[in-house]
């Protein structure tokens, strides 16, 4: 991934439209800010035209995990997003569904 920063800034940002405590679809929702954010939208095209597509999603996603300190809860559902296909929720302590 050649820009990190750029992700990491556009998650933090994203962070910030998503109410407290984060929703187990923090990633998911994170996606939704990105694509629904009209600064933010061409940011990540071209990130992804930069490093590809996969490289610039799993990046959000370990992004999301980190600012959040959240742990992933191993379950993995269908995004309503548009730039991801699916997410791995997110929460706290051990997975609990």
């Amino acid at each position: 991934m050649r820009d990190s920063g750029a992700v990491d800034d556009l998650v933090e940002q994203a962070l910030h439209t998503i109410e407290r405590p984060y929703p187990r679809d923090v990633t998911d929702r994170v996606c939704q800010a990105i694509e629904g954010h009209p600064a933010w939208l061409p940011i990540y095209n071209d990130l992804v035209a930069a490093s590809g597509k996969h490289a610039v999603n799993s990046a959000i996603g370990r992004t999301t995990l980190q600012l959040t300190g959240l742990e992933s809860q191993g379950i993995h559902r269908a995004a309503r997003s548009t730039l991801i296909k699916t997410y791995t929720e997110l929460g706290r302590g051990p997975r609990s569904e």
